[in-house]
């Protein structure tokens, strides 16, 4: 099976289109149970009392903080920690009878949440935020993401967020069991278990699990 490749970028403009982007997208977090605190911006830009700030105010605070060496070193280590999963991963998409994304752009960030993905085949990881070993998990953690979305499965469906969040955390534990970890910042009101019983009862047959998946928070028919 041939691995799924990682190509590592970063720069100050690629912060730039981050912490442009992270600052846009404060409401839609807060909405969804996110906490302020969980985003990063650079340090000198409060977006917690000003949520507006000029390009040319951005770019400067980011030149002030930038050190090409901390992604270098960075994108090494975590090339060195992906090694020896890159096969596992691409096993267990293949598994799940999706195709294979590869390369995976890995866009290196100081600034906004944790991680994200976007299609066709990017993920980004924040590197301040993470352990070298959590960098791992959510590189692993996004582009599971990633292979889910590039067949538009979770909007066919209508998964909602947190139930799409919980599903890739069981696919995750279940591709990586040495990496699973409990994840506090699902709320409590997302229905865990029964996307766990779902998934139980269908694996690994992906599009019958995100189905009944999209059926839980569903309105119900019309009489």
């Amino acid at each position: 099976m041939e691995p799924i490749k990682l190509s590592f970028v970063y720069s100050q403009e690629l912060e730039l289109q981050r912490v442009v982007s992270a600052a846009k997208r404060i409401d839609w977090y807060l909405n969804h149970g996110y906490r302020l605190d969980w985003i990063s911006f650079p340090k000198i830009l409060d977006f917690g009392k000003r949520k507006i700030f000029s390009e040319a105010e951005v770019l400067a605070a980011i030149q002030a903080e930038y050190d090409k060496n901390i992604f270098i070193l960075a994108a090494t280590n975590l090339d060195q920690l992906y090694d020896p999963y890159k096969t596992k991963l691409a096993l267990f998409i293949r598994r799940l009878g999706l195709p294979i994304i590869s390369p995976i752009i890995v866009t290196l960030t100081r600034y906004g949440m944790g991680g994200g993905y976007s299609l066709p085949n990017s993920v980004v990881v924040n590197i301040t935020q993470r352990t070298e070993i959590n960098s791992l998990t959510t590189t692993l953690h996004e582009i599971i993401h990633l292979h889910l979305h590039i067949q538009h499965l979770i909007e066919k469906h209508r998964v909602t967020h947190w139930s799409k969040e919980a599903l890739v955390n069981l696919l995750f534990g279940a591709a990586f069991p040495d990496l699973q970890k409990k994840d506090n910042q699902i709320p409590r009101e997302v229905n865990i278990e029964k996307v766990k019983i779902i998934y139980q009862s269908n694996f690994p047959d992906i599009e019958e699990i995100i189905l009944m998946v999209g059926k839980i928070n569903a309105p119900e028919p019309a009489i």
